[in-house]
Formats: C-alpha cells, sequence, structure tokens
C-alpha cells in the first residue's frame, strides 16, 4: 500500500478508533471527544452538515509541529514527535472548517491532560504556527497565564523552538528577543502576558494559549482574550491544563463547560474539548491516552486513510476528589 499523504491525520483517526475499541485506556471524556470527532467526520465525508474536513491543512500543522525541536528531557535537541493524542488535538482544530470555505471551525479548545503528557510540547508549536504560519498579517500571539513567571514557560519553550528552527526564522524573518517573537515579513509577534501586565487591554488576538487555566482563581485573563479575537478571520483560544483543587475559578467553570458540551447537555459546535481524568482503574505513573512517543518503524492503524485532498474548498466567564495515589491529576468529576 503507497504511503499516505496525510500520516499523522491517520495517526488520529486510528486513535480515536482504538480508544472507542479499548485498545488505549482512557476515560469516559476522552471517549466522548473520540466519538464527536468520528462523527462529525463521518458528516463531514458524506457531505451532511455545516463543515468538511480538510486532511491537507491538519497534516500541513503536525508536519510544521515535527520540525520544532524537543528542548527539555531524555528527546532535548531531537525533532519533535507528536505523540497520538496530540495528532488527535491537531487534527480536531486544524481539520474541520466551515463548508466551502477554509475557515477553521474550532474557535476555542480546552484541554486537560495530566503532567508528563506533552502539554507545552503541543501548545508551543501550535502558538508558532497560528501567529507565523497561517497567512494572517500582523497576527497577534499571545503565551497567557495568572503570573508572568508561568507565562514565560510556554513562550521561553517557543522561543527556544524558534530559536533553533533556522527554516521557520529564515521564511518568515522571524526575530527572537528576550521578550517577543516578530516576524519582520508578516509583522507578526508572539509574546508572554499575564493578569499582573499593565495592559491586557488594546489585544487583538489571533491565537493565545491560555496555560494552566485550572489555576487562575478569576476569569480575569480569560476574558480579555476572549474578547479580544472578534476582529480576526478563524482565532483560536487554547485553554490547556491539569486539574487542580481549585474548584471555584475559571478552570473548573471550563471543565464543566466542555463536559456538558462532549455529553450532548450543551450544543457548541466552536468548542473543541478534551478532558483526560484518572480513573480508579488507572495504575498511577500511566501514561494516558496512547501517549508515548511514536517510535521508528510505528505504522498506524489501517482503519482509516485519507487520500488526496477533497475538492470541497457562546462561553462561559462566570462561573476534587483525588483517584489513585498519584499527584499527576487531579479528577475535577
Amino acid at each position: 500500500m503507497p504511503a499516505s499523504p496525510f500520516p499523522d491525520v491517520d495517526r488520529a483517526v486510528s486513535y480515536a478508533h482504538r480508544v472507542l475499541g479499548k485498545d488505549i485506556p482512557a476515560c469516559h471524556y476522552v471517549h466522548l471527544a473520540c466519538e464527536r470527532f468520528l462523527k462529525d467526520l463521518s458528516e463531514a465525508a458524506a457531505g451532511r452538515g455545516p463543515w468538511w474536513f480538510n486532511p491537507e491543512a491538519a497534516q500541513k500543522a503536525m508536519s510544521f509541529a515535527g520540525k520544532m525541536v524537543n528542548i527539555k528531557g531524555p528527546e532535548a535537541g531531537k525533532p519533535l514527535r507528536l505523540m497520538d493524542w496530540q495528532c488527535f488535538v491537531f487534527a480536531n482544530l486544524f481539520g474541520f472548517m466551515e463548508r466551502g470555505t477554509t475557515t477553521r471551525r474550532y474557535r476555542q479548545g480546552i484541554v486537560y491532560v495530566p503532567r508528563g503528557n506533552g502539554k507545552t510540547s503541543i501548545a508551543a508549536p501550535l502558538a508558532l504556527y497560528l501567529t507565523f504560519m497561517d497567512g494572517e498579517g500582523g497576527a497577534e500571539g499571545y503565551a497567557a497565564a495568572v503570573t508572568r513567571d508561568q507565562a514565560r514557560i510556554l513562550f521561553d519553550t517557543a522561543r527556544e523552538m524558534t530559536r533553533r528552527s533556522s527554516d521557520l526564522k529564515a521564511r518568515q524573518n522571524v526575530q527572537v528577543g528576550a521578550n517577543a517573537l516578530y516576524s519582520s515579513s508578516s509583522a507578526s509577534k508572539f509574546v508572554p502576558v499575564s493578569s499582573d501586565a499593565k495592559a491586557l487591554d488594546g489585544l487583538n488576538v489571533a491565537v493565545a494559549v491560555c496555560d494552566e487555566i485550572g489555576s487562575h482563581k478569576t476569569s480575569e485573563v480569560y476574558d480579555v482574550l476572549r474578547t479580544a479575537m472578534g476582529k480576526r478571520k478563524h482565532p483560536m483560544l487554547l485553554c490547556i491544563s491539569t486539574a487542580t483543587g481549585n474548584n471555584s475559578g475559571i478552570g473548573k467553570q471550563l471543565w464543566d463547560y466542555g463536559v456538558r458540551v462532549l455529553e450532548g447537555k450543551q450544543t457548541d459546535d466552536r468548542l473543541f474539548c478534551l478532558s483526560i481524568r484518572w480513573t480508579k482503574r488507572t495504575t498511577p505513573g500511566t501514561r494516558l491516552l496512547g501517549s508515548r512517543p511514536i517510535l521508528r518503524g510505528d505504522r498506524p492503524s489501517s482503519l482509516t486513510r485519507f487520500g488526496p485532498s477533497s475538492a470541497d474548498p457562546e462561553h462561559p466567564s462566570a462561573g476534587s476528589r483525588r483517584e489513585g495515589k498519584t499527584s499527576e491529576c487531579l479528577d475535577w468529576s
């Protein structure tokens, strides 16, 4: 069989099938996310509904991520190898588009993962791609958090990835500064912001990653970012976090909202949600979601393969118990 032109998209689809087939241990909410994805994919392929699926666009974003370099850990200095669950997130956020257009479906992503499962390694390339590679002039990208130090964790990772990417710097003339990444070709920038910044107003967000949203005691940063997205073609606000014991913050409210969307109790076709929790059956220390990095020689399942691309060209801002013996993730459910 000839190689697929969209191998990472195939991995995303295979991942969803394997979760539902119980080949990958995953909680109820992950099952719901996979069911939603495959249902929407089937509807799109049949020409029904308001969305079509563009495997070429999804693969392009993932191929870009694969050119970034790991910054920390045993893989430091090596090209980033997306995990299966990360491919699933990318395929959802970048693949679905308004039918008859190239405008992306999703405006917001809510992703909760246990620590050690590649949260920053998916957020940094995603933010860089949408800031500098999405074809929008004057794009504004933000690494956002409650404190400046927290915001800099993501920003510093993205900055280091950019510094080591001669291709990104050359193609987009991205200049690497201490507190900003700036493209002189598109006048786009990526910077860290926080609630202790003196001026959060006046932003024109193309992409923002709200890091560790579970630790935000108020919705201040989230509200500013969400309301600053109106002037863009298809902006993205990615809220990514581990669950925490903060049951009164915006993170818990977003968790609850996302769960209602997955369960069909709330309709929001512009929201993508992947909420992972430990279950009593989960062995402490288990890497969830098939999250082992793909090794050389691994092959995706042939359950679904994508051929050449088709010619088909409200949200809350107001307003735990621990499962098992691990501190990796607290369960808000």
